[in-house]
């Protein structure tokens, strides 16, 4: 009768085998999905000398923002720039001392004054010294210049005027963040980039790898990793005036999951992180649960899928019970967001039934026991 009656316990319990609690899939588990819920296939990649090598896979995923180059500071005077005039005059002159000699004498030279910075009021006007109000705003310096030049005709002997525009909060960028010394930049007409910017801010504050840099345009604002903009490229874009850059601070790092001794996040820094080193990490494979021919590697790749960049689901796939494939894992780079899964092995699932059942069973044993 206690025969039967743990023979019918042993089967029920054998048939829910499939219904034990895991906490890692096994390698079938893992592989029998063809494709992603839109649709999307699965790329099943395995890392072994036939089926990866290093161009496989770019050192890092493209990335990109839809800012193009911005227009340079425009020539035209605008509210709040800040004016440097300087009128030159030979003989007599309104500005300045009289050089020394007869001021008639064409040997005189002509000498330079600087009028004190006038900075440009809503109005747009500007008062000049025996020239009167000016209405700058909106034109070039160079109009500017010539319509003093004709005022002081008949006042001046042979003036000539200079006008420049030195700087003004609407000729500005704004740095902000991570940067070593936030604040104002003056834009120029070379037309200063990102990255030259953030240089002349001081640099980061932060490991380079760690940053993302977030521009903010005309109520439009993007990001994007800091060392994934490099000069030359399209991403360093050319900024314009009213810009606003922060550099903000992000830990890059990858998970490692499943039958690992210490499921992790492990942190990227600028040092490459290779497959071998994030397992280490981890603590490695738990020796009774973990399947070692069923490591696993999640991550988007970007491929060109009829003509179009597109971001391909990958599974890669490394048996750690072959000992070529150790060379290949310290070669294989691990990227942000990328998920590490140890399988469970199947054996893993009978070992837990053989646990319960010996819970089960136990006091069973100790009552025929104690009875007879």
């Amino acid at each position: 009768m206690r025969s039967a009656a743990i023979g019918a316990l042993l089967a029920a319990t054998l048939g829910g085998c499939s219904m034990l609690p895991s906490a890692s899939p096994t390698i079938g588990q893992v592989t029998k999905p063809a494709a992603l819920a839109d649709g999307r296939a699965l790329d099943l990649v395995d890392l072994n000398e036939s089926g990866w090598s290093e161009e496989d896979t770019p050192i890092a995923p493209s990335a990109a923002w839809s800012f193009t180059d911005g227009t340079t500071s425009s020539e035209q005077i605008l509210v709040g720039d800040n004016l440097e005039i300087v009128v030159f005059e030979v003989g007599y002159r309104l500005f300045g001392a009289i050089d020394g000699g007869d001021a008639k004498d064409p040997a005189v030279s002509a000498a330079g004054a600087a009028l004190p910075t006038i900075s440009v009021p809503a109005d747009g006007y500007v008062a000049i010294p025996y020239v009167g109000p000016i209405d700058v705003l909106g034109r070039t310096p160079q109009g500017v210049a010539t319509e003093i030049r004709e005022r002081l005709r008949g006042l001046s002997q042979r003036a000539d005027v200079l006008v420049r525009v030195a700087s003004g909060p609407m000729r500005s960028i704004t740095v902000g963040g991570e940067v070593k010394a936030p604040g104002r930049i003056a834009i120029t007409a070379a037309g200063e980039r990102v990255l030259d910017v953030v240089a002349a801010a001081g640099g980061p504050s932060e490991q380079q790898s760690n940053l993302i840099v977030r521009l903010a345009r005309a109520g439009d604002s993007q990001e994007m990793p800091l060392d994934q903009i490099r000069a030359g490229d399209a991403a360093n874009v050319r900024l314009m005036p009213g810009d606003v850059v922060q550099l903000l601070k992000r830990q890059q790092s990858f998970s490692v999951i499943g039958a690992a001794r210490d499921v992790a996040e492990v942190p990227l820094a600028d040092t490459p992180v290779s497959l071998v080193e994030g397992l280490a990490r981890a603590g490695g494979p738990i020796d009774n649960q973990a399947d070692a021919t069923g490591v696993f590697v999640f991550r988007y790749v970007d491929k060109d899928v009829g003509g179009t960049m597109t971001a391909v689901p990958t599974i890669y796939r490394l048996n750690l019970l072959d000992p070529r494939s150790y060379f290949i894992a310290s070669r294989f780079r691990m990227q942000d967001d990328d998920v590490v899964l140890i399988a469970n092995a199947r054996s893993a699932q009978f070992a837990k039934l053989v646990q319960m059942l010996n819970q089960l069973t136990s006091p069973i044993v100790t009552v025929d026991v104690l009875t007879r």
